[in-house]
Parts: C-alpha cells; sequence; structure tokens
C-alpha cells in the first residue's frame, strides 16, 4: 500500500514538473507577474515548491521503510 502511494505521488511529481518546466508555463507567469519578478523569483519559487512536494515521499520513505532490498 505504501510503495503504491510513493509510486504515485512520485508520478504526480513528474508531471508537475513536466508541465513547470515548459515553454507555456514559464511565458504565463512571465505575462502574469512581469519580467523582474519571473526573472528574480521563478527559480527560487519551482525550487521551493519542488521541496514540499517531495517532503511527503521522504517522509513515507522515513517512517516506514520495509524490507531491505539489498
Amino acid at each position: 500500500m505504501i510503495a503504491i502511494l510513493v509510486v504515485i505521488v512520485m508520478m504526480l511529481f513528474g508531471l508537475l514538473h513536466s508541465v513547470l518546466a515548459g515553454r507555456g508555463s514559464k511565458n504565463l507567469m512571465r505575462d502574469v507577474f512581469g519580467d523582474r519578478l519571473y526573472e528574480g523569483f521563478y527559480r527560487l519559487g519551482y525550487n521551493a515548491f519542488a521541496v514540499l512536494l517531495l517532503l511527503p515521499v521522504g517522509a513515507i520513505l522515513v517512517l516506514n521503510p520495509g524490507a531491505t532490498l539489498w
């Protein structure tokens, strides 16, 4: 059950990563926030968002490690 949850969360992270890394979303952010704010904070915001999305996966793996595979 936990393994399925980890796989689902990682797939959602990959999908979100692909969408946010695309040219369309970058252009949308540039239009909404302007060039100066986009250039100053886009990478910082993206990295913070990525860490927040991966924290639950790390917590699941640390709190419920399961069987050793090696």
